[in-house]
Parts: C-alpha cells; structure tokens; sequence
C-alpha cells in the first residue's frame, strides 16, 4: 500500500513549535534520503527454507523448497543461486551443494549417504551470495537430528544435580531397552563421562535386571551443562557394538543468565524507563524467574517476574547514584544477586506502546533536565519493509514529546524505530510488531470425510487475500504419517513466523508459533518483551552513512560464469578475447570479449549438474595472451554460529512415535536392501584395513585397490607450518626433483621426476595435464605444474598420497575444499570448477493396484510432498495422492507466498480407516 510509504514532516500531536518543524525539514530530509538510498543499494534478502519434514535418517533424502524474498516479501529479483549445507555439531561443513532460483523461488534435494553423515544435531543453513552482507545472523538456519539406522536401544534419563560438602554431585539412572522396549538386563557396557573432548570418568559396568545403571560422580569446578555427556557402549563380545550419546541437561538454577535491557537503549536516572529482561538456563531455553529490584540498603524497589520463556518487563525510576541489584528466589528457599544497569545522569529514553485494537501506537520520548533545556533538533525515523515509511522532526523545548503514529504507514512485521541526532547519530532504538491480520487465508479440504486404504485422495485448496480475494501464488505442500512425524513438532519452521518474525531478529526465537497463536491471550505481551530483548539484523549505522562503504558480496542472478582480466601489474585488460571450455559433458564452448574494465561474463550456460570449465584468454591474433584471469568464486559463509546447543537424540526419553519411525526406517532400508541384492546374491560386509593412514575424500585410484606408498594426512599437514604444498613434496618424496626429461639421450623439456620417471599430479581426482594446453617450450609443462604446486599451501591441503609404478609416479592431493585449485594465473589460463548445482527430482508417487501394496511407499514417513504447487487466478488448486495400504492418521502442511507481499499457513488431517 502506498500509503505505508508516505513520509510525514509535521504531526499536530507532536508537542513541539511548527516552526521549529519547518527549520529543520530539510534536516530529517536529508536524513531519510540517505537511508533510503542506502537501502536501494543494499537490498535486503531473507530466505525461508521449507522441508517435508522435521527429522531424519542417515539414509534418507531431505526434500525441501526455499522462498527468497526481499524485505517488503516480495520476490527477489537480486539472486539467481542458492546455497544449502549441512554443518554438523563441531561447526564442520559436511554437505555443500546450490540450487538455481527462478522468481524467489527454488526447491530440490539434499541425499544423506550414511558413509558421510554420522548420527547427531546438524544445522541447516540456506542464503544466497548477497544476503552474506548482513553477516551471519541473517542467514536461515535450523537444527536438525539426523539418527542412523541401526537396530534401536532405548534409554530412559534421570539426573539430579546436588551439592554434597561444597562440590556438585550428579546423580544419573539410565534404564536401557530394545524396540520392543524389553530390559536390556546383565549387559557388559562401558560409560564415559566427556566434557566436549575431554574424558572425565571411565568405567566398566553391567546392567541390572531391570536394564539399569544407577551411578553418582562429582563434577570438577567451572563444569557447564552444555558440552557434558554419557557415552554409553555395549562391549559384550559377539553383539553388535551399539554406542549411545546421552546429553546431560544440569540448568542449575544458581547458573541462570540474566539480563535485563532498558526499552530503548539507556536507562537514565529520573526517567520512568521500561525495562525488559531475559532469563536463560545453560541449555540456552528461556527459564521461568521471579524476583525484585533491591537497592543497595536491600530496599525492596519493585518486584518482577517471567511471563514467557524466560522474559518479561517491568517500569522503574531510578535514583542517580543508587546500585541496583536484582535478588531472584531459587529452589529450597535460596537466592542469587545479579547486577542491574547503572542509571546514567543524562540521556533520551523512548517508549512505544502498542495497544491491541488500537489503529495506532503511542511515542513517548523523554530527556534528563540539560537536554530537555537544548533547542537542539531530533529526528525520529521507523522503517518498515526495506523503506522509511515514517519521519518526523523533534525538539524537546523544556518538555517530553508526546504522539501517536498510525499504523497503516507500516506492513506488518517488525517496524523499527529509531532517533537521530542533529550529527545523524542514533540515540534511541525499539522494534515493535505490526500486525493487520493480512496473512494468506488457507482452506484445505477434502473430498471425503475418510479414506479407505489404498484410496486416492483428492485435497482442494482455496487461498485468498484479507477481503477475500482469490490469490495466484507459489505454495509446498508436505503430507506425512502422524504415526511416525509428531504433527506439532515445536521445532519445525513456518514461513509466516520466519519471515514476518524470526528473520528480522538476532538468535534463535524459542517457540515462534506462540506469538501467532491467538488462543495464547498473553501473545503481544510477550512478542513485546521478545522485542525489547531481542537484537536487529541489519548494517550497522556507520556503513548507513558512509558514502565510501562498498558491499564486499555481489549478487549472483543466475548460473553464470564471469571474472576479470588484469595484466601482472593491476591494470584492466578490456577487449580480449575470453573462451570458456567445459571438460565434461554436455560439450561447451563459449567466446565473449572483456569490456573496458576488463570484466568478462558467460549467461544463459545450459543445465549443467558438476561443471568443470577453462578460462582462457588470447589476443587478436588468436594467441595466448599473459594475463592475470581472475575468476568469481563463490566463498561460502563463516561458520561461527551454530544452534544454542545440541538436539536431544531420539532414543533418549523416547515417545512411541519417534519409535516407530525408527522401527518403520530400518524396516525401509532392508526393503531397500532386497531390491539392491535379489535372492541368490549377497552384500559383502566392508573390509576396513586398520593402522594405514588415510585420507578423507580422497580420490586416490593408482589401480584398483592400490595401496599408496606415502601417505601425508591432516597431522602432517598441522606439522608442516606454513609451507607450499611443492615444498612439503620435495622435503617428503624421496627422489622428487625438477630436472631435464627424459634423463638418458636429449632432454625435450624440464618435468618434475622420481628416480627419471615423471610423476603425474592430481587435484581432487582431477589430472592437472586434463588442462594443460601445450605451448612447446622448454619448462612450459613445469611452469605450468609449478603454478599449481606453488600457489596450495598446506593449509589448503587435506592429505597427500604418493605411489610409484614401473614408468610414472602419481601424487593425488586433497584439498579441504574438495573443489580443486582456485588461483590467479599468470599463463591466461585459469581452471574453475564451480559448486556442483542440485537439480529438482520428482518425489516418487506410488500407484497401488487391488491386489497389492507397496512395501516401501508404506514405510516412508513423508506420505506426499509436492514444492510447485501453484493457484490459479481463481485461487485454487488439487492435488492429489494415495494413502498407504494401512489404517492411519496424516498431517498437510502447505506453506507459502504470493510473491508481492503476503505469505500463509494452512493445514489438514486425514483419516484413513
């Protein structure tokens, strides 16, 4: 609505001179254009990924669709490429893979090999190239737990934490159980007690008859909840060697974090402030609190207590000069003091209330006494949607400015208020949660009350707007069994909490669906105290206003190759002729010419899944040209940030639903296993050879089988220090020179030897003579090599394997990127092999016919998934699937956005009896 982005200059309610307005307009102004400006160039994108369901197996596929949005949601028109990984619980990146976007839209796959993914909490990461400019927190992450699929054991936790002469004593009972949760009795088990890495205790033990262990031990000082575990293993010989890691949650309550944020920013002494507080265990959850604000006497100022999560608010006045304390009751009768804010003797506070039913929101900003005496001109911005929709100018002259802001300037979501003084620098800041009730209206219905087995179902949806309006968008649509996926599971994301909430905000939003769920009557009580407490994702103001700040990621609109072309010294090289060469199929071949800043770009490249390409750049004449070619690689996000703490394995305090996906998993994956090996065949059980180094990823394949005579790893590399990978192969190959070829009769050309037999060298798999174009000098072919070896360090590299045949030697290296060599080359030649690109695949649909099932179709946990799943003009749309041969419950889930503004949730059960 274009009402929302009206600038207002002069407000009646405002009480403050109308000249004093009219001087400084063109101040606030100013001040608007720049933040618009700013915003225009650095368009904000959010991603919201949708999977079709909330956990997996090692062997499963995670089948998901993204939105990539701007900041108003409509679709983004920056990117053309999204990035998907999955990062385990040590912050390493295990699974990498892009996928094309087309109109904010993209959706595909993610295949799990249970030979690369272990069991454990995972992070699922989404962002394009360009969201990487708003830093770490503004890409889309959610924590998964991905089990294997071994023959379960089940174990049930309690944990009690006392205090025994001074040192914390721990408590614990596991019981242990199988799938048909039968004791697991007299069982010779080994437990370790790990803090992170380290062991603390180690010990043998048997179960009782019962299935139990029954065990105390103390814990050293400084020891927190979030790294502390069991690991459980059956030794017994001849039984398969289970291990089972069992987190242990302490939360001691005298550990509570707490703190407590004055609305705003600043709390100043004689101002009537709202202050918000948060109060978080060690496991990272909120935690319910109660307490008062004590002077330094011990004077009872005001009490306070938690409404949700761990948060709440209260107002306060504070004295100058008073310490404050905060005094909360513990468990047993104790207490613990936490420091509250110093009150400083000067400063603007600003409160905003946001009254339910009410069409606008109230601004209050106060000043201490020596401000309140300044003529001196603020100016109060709120942006909403990527936009100033709002600006005002203000002076105190003596008094507090009092005024009301009208909600319809804003979309709704977070709208962000902010003061500036005259030199542009803020002095005040609050979020507040606009809400005009114009989410997508979803109606699923169906064509039966209930289905019989093996039924085709018939779903009928109906989007429409806020007046009803039918609406043309782009939803997924997720049907799984309620048997084996919890239908309410707390943390599966929604695109309604993510992109109207959770994405604008700092950390991880526990429990978003309770501030959407109007059967919580405290729900914009408590979205307020998340707000006070919770920080902005967004620039920082200092880049805002700095006309020289450059945005260090460039947006990627599609798959595309493009770079730069440099002389040695710096200069641009414009009007080359620039090749790009595929060196697997499809064959391509493509010319281009550099512009006059020597950029160079290859678009419109055909569907390609793992591209291996070389740049090469020649003169007019046709030949190569000596020139820097300078590639845009992707870099991928830092990891730094990962889930507040790790997922509570399934088999932990297990339910019976997540014990039947367990039992129904390992059921599929046998059924799998028929159709891989028929009757009258067998699987060859894996043959690991033990005490040989090895290198992970490598592809070291000197004849089958073959074992390499020198094997450097990831120990030798750290040992190594700093040096280039030629250097460490000279040091560590026993013979490796570069010296005239071939050593008896005339030399033809310098290559690297051992004992005058030339070695051949692999990058990642990939032979670096599959590049090399002949140029028919004497050390062109070592130049050429040499640049490889020269430019990798050994903190590039992974491992190094070597081995010697009758007339060559092979030197196969692993980079830790797996993505071969990324450097300038100085020949004209460059070698690009960019991130392999996911395509979609078809979830399959099975048929059922009368006479029989389908064994695996029934096993699966996800019963349908459908992510292009669009309404027509009239906002409809059927799908259909079929239920499984077996009586059952199933949950839809169909999200999504009409790509100018709005996004919705709906859902529906079906019966099959």
């Amino acid at each position: 609505m274009i009402s929302r982005y009206k600038l207002l200059f002069a407000v009646s309610c405002w009480l403050m001179p109308i000249a004093a307005l009219a001087q400084n307009k063109n101040l606030t102004k100013t001040l608007v254009a720049t933040i618009d400006s700013f915003n225009d160039r650095a368009l904000t994108e959010k991603v919201f990924l949708q999977t079709d369901r909330p956990y997996y197996s090692t062997t499963d596929t995670i089948w998901m669709k993204a939105w990539v949005l701007d900041a108003a949601r409509n679709y983004s028109k920056q990117s053309g490429l999204l990035y998907v990984e999955l990062i385990n619980d040590t912050g390493k990146l295990i699974v990498s893979q892009s996928m094309p976007v087309r109109f904010g839209i993209s959706f595909g796959q993610m295949v799990l090999d249970d030979k690369t993914i272990t069991e454990g909490s995972y992070t699922l990461r989404a962002y394009t190239n360009w969201m990487q400019n708003e830093g770490e927190q503004s890409l889309f992450t959610w924590q998964i737990y991905i089990s294997n699929t071994t023959d379960p054991w089940l174990v049930n936790t309690d944990s009690k934490l006392t205090k025994k002469q001074g040192v914390d004593n721990l408590h614990t009972v596991l019981q242990f159980a199988n799938a048909a949760n039968d004791p697991v009795r007299l069982k010779d088990m080994q437990l370790r007690i790990k803090y992170g890495d380290k062991t603390l205790i180690k010990n043998n033990t048997q179960t009782d008859i019962a299935g139990k262990l029954d065990f105390n031990f103390n814990l050293p000082k400084d020891i927190d909840g979030k790294r502390l575990v069991i690991v459980a293993q059956d030794i017994d010989k001849g039984d398969a060697k289970r291990k089972l890691t069992i987190p242990i949650s302490l939360n001691p309550p005298d550990k509570i974090d707490l703190q407590f944020l004055p609305e705003s920013g600043e709390l100043v002494a004689g101002l009537p402030t709202h202050i918000g507080f948060k109060a978080i265990g060690e496991d990272g959850d909120g935690v319910d609190i109660s307490g008062d604000i004590i002077d330094s006497k011990g004077a009872v100022i005001t009490p306070f207590k938690s409404q949700h999560k761990g948060m709440g608010s209260f107002d306060l006045t504070a004295d100058a000069g008073v310490v404050y304390s905060a005094k909360i009751s513990l468990p047993g009768g104790g207490f613990k003091l936490y420091p509250f804010p110093q009150a400083k003797t000067t400063g603007i506070n600003m409160h905003v209330s946001n009254f339910e039913g009410r069409d606008s929101l109230l601004v209050i900003i106060n000043a201490s006494p020596d401000i309140l005496s300044t003529n001196n001109t603020y100016s109060l911005i709120a942006q909403s949607g990527g936009k100033a929709c709002y600006a005002a100018n203000l002076s105190f002259n003596g008094s507090a400015i009092r005024g009301a802001v009208n909600k319809d300037r804003f979309l709704s979501g977070i709208t962000r208020f902010t003061l500036f003084n005259e030199n542009h620098a803020p002095v005040a800041e609050r979020l507040v949660y606009i809400d005009h009730h114009d989410q997508l209206q979803i109606n699923i219905s169906t064509d039966k009350p209930t289905y019989q087995p093996k039924d085709s179902i018939a779903l009928h949806l109906k989007v429409t707007d806020i007046n009803n309006r039918p609406v043309l968008g782009s939803f997924s649509f997720a049907v799984t069994d309620n048997g084996q996926i919890k239908p309410d599971s707390s943390n599966v994301p929604n695109i309604v909490s993510y992109m109207l909430l959770c994405g604008d905000l700092k950390g991880a939003v526990e429990d978003p669906g309770y501030y959407f769920d109007a059967r919580n009557a405290d729900r914009n009580e408590a979205l307020d105290n998340l707000l006070i407490t919770q920080g902005w994702v967004g620039y920082d103001w200092k880049n805002v206003f700095d006309p020289k700040y450059l945005l260090p990621f460039k947006p990627e609109p599609g798959i595309e190759v493009a770079g730069q072309l440099s002389r040695v010294g710096g200069k641009q090289l414009g009007g080359l002729s620039v090749t790009l060469v595929s060196t697997k199929k499809p064959v391509l071949m493509r010319d281009t010419l550099s512009d006059a800043n020597g950029r160079f770009v290859f678009k419109d490249l055909p569907r390609i899944d793992t591209a291996n390409f070389v740049v090469e750049v020649k003169d007019k004449k046709g030949k190569m040209f000596e020139a820097n070619v300078d590639v845009d690689e992707f870099t991928p996000a830092k990891i730094t940030q990962l889930g507040s703490v790790n997922l509570k394995p399934w088999y932990v305090n297990s339910d019976s639903t997540l014990l039947n996906y367990m039992i129904q998993n390992r059921a599929y994956n046998q059924e799998l296993d028929k159709i891989r090996y028929p009757a009258g065949t067998r699987q060859l059980k894996e043959v690991t050879i033990k005490g040989l180094k090895t290198v992970k990823g490598s592809h070291f394949y000197a004849g089958y089988g073959a074992v390499p005579d020198l094997v450097l790893d990831e120990t030798d590399m750290r040992k190594a220090n700093k040096i280039t990978i030629e250097e460490l192969l000279l040091q560590k190959i026993k013979g490796l020179s570069a010296s005239p070829y071939p050593c008896n009769g005339l030399p033809a050309s310098i290559e690297y030897l051992v004992a005058c037999n030339p070695v051949v060298f692999f990058i990642d798999g990939v032979a670096l003579d599959e590049y090399y174009v002949p140029r028919y000098t004497y050390t062109d072919h070592y130049d050429y090599i040499r640049s490889f070896l020269y430019g990798l360090t050994v903190e590039d590299v992974r491992g190094i394997e070597e081995k010697g045949e009758k007339d060559y030697s092979i030197v196969e290296i692993t980079t830790w990127s797996g993505q071969g060599m990324f450097m300038k080359r100085v020949h004209g030649r460059y070698l690009y092999r960019p991130m392999p690109v996911t395509w979609p695949k078809q979830f399959y649909k099975p048929k059922y016919s009368a006479k029989n099932s389908n064994p695996l179709a029934d096993l699966r946990p996800t019963v349908y998934w459908e992510p292009n799943t669009i309404t027509d003009t009239a906002g409809k749309a059927t799908i259909w699937f079929y239920a499984k041969s077996k009586p059952g419950i199933y949950t839809g889930i169909l999200q999504g956005s009409n790509l100018s503004g709005n996004v919705g949730v709906g859902r529906v059960t079906v019966s099959v009896k």
